[in-house]
């Protein structure tokens, strides 16, 4: 079966989406983290469900990122998981959806399952946090946010690179090539989309106090070489989260399900056959 590339109009803007599977699978919403695009779960595209019967992989470029439609006005987490659902109502997703987000994907993980509770089965947080920014973290988004127009993506983009993946003593040409990839595409992203999702993600809440109240069953996953969100952080989320399972993966920084997309990939076949 393949990957279709499939385009949603959101009230009049236009964002891009790939899937995979068949059209009765279960429905898995993979969304990516900043300022990436789907690219980065090609591992979970091509090797998530290997007999291609069970599952139903929809990979969205969000507004501003890849191939989807430049972001008009501003941007908050809450807005996204709108788009989001409003995707998924264009594309006639009636069926509860596995939510699952990375990093910036978390977040608004955290606030579809708020405001759309009845279209969640279950949650995936990859390599993400609960806590709003710290002041320093706010103003270090706010620095970002304020000199990319002026310097451009691609300097984001070798400045983000060391942080965003486990460096072996050695490089396989995979490993490289996956570093090529994510260094070309926050390289190519807007600056102003840069900007917006900065500042988007400075003001967005605490969730910590919400963590408690989460009732689906829920999965957090976390990079062992993670420095943006650390093992012990998520552990310690993941135990505030009722019922949650923790997976550490090895060999992975801050993009786990790319850089090791195996592990992660048999933790979600197993987190979605055991529950």
């Amino acid at each position: 079966m393949e990957v279709q590339q499939r385009t949603v109009d959101i009230d009049g803007q236009q964002m891009v989406m790939w899937e995979h599977g068949p059209i009765d699978g279960i429905p898995i919403l993979l969304v990516h983290g900043f300022p990436l695009d789907h690219s980065m779960w090609l591992n979970q595209i091509d090797g998530l469900d290997s007999d291609g019967e069970r599952l139903r992989m929809l990979c969205p470029d969000l507004l501003g990122c890849g191939q989807s439609d430049a972001i008009n006005g501003d941007m908050s987490m809450e807005q996204i998981a709108d788009q989001l659902a409003a995707m998924l109502d264009r594309i006639g997703v009636s069926r509860k959806v596995v939510f699952c987000g990375l990093s910036m994907g978390g977040y608004v993980g955290w606030q579809f399952l708020k405001r759309h509770r009845d279209r969640v089965s279950h949650l995936v947080a990859c390599n993400t946090r609960a806590a709003g920014d710290t002041e320093d973290a706010a103003r270090g988004r706010k620095k970002m946010a304020k000199s990319v127009s002026r310097i451009g993506s691609q300097p984001i983009a070798d400045a983000m690179m060391p942080s965003l993946f486990y460096s072996p003593l050695t490089l396989t040409s995979e490993d490289q090539q996956k570093r090529t990839l994510i260094n070309q595409v926050i390289g190519s992203t807007e600056a102003q989309t840069i900007a917006k999702l900065q500042l988007a993600m400075a003001a967005r809440p605490d969730m910590t106090p919400f963590l408690n109240q989460i009732d689906v069953p829920t999965l957090v996953v976390s990079g062992r070489h993670d420095t943006f969100t650390p093992e012990e952080e998520m552990r310690a989320m993941a135990e505030a989260i009722p019922g949650s399972t923790f997976v550490c993966v090895e060999n992975a920084a801050h993009l786990t399900p790319l850089e090791n997309g195996p592990a992660f990939n048999q933790a979600l076949i197993e987190f979605l056959l055991g529950n």
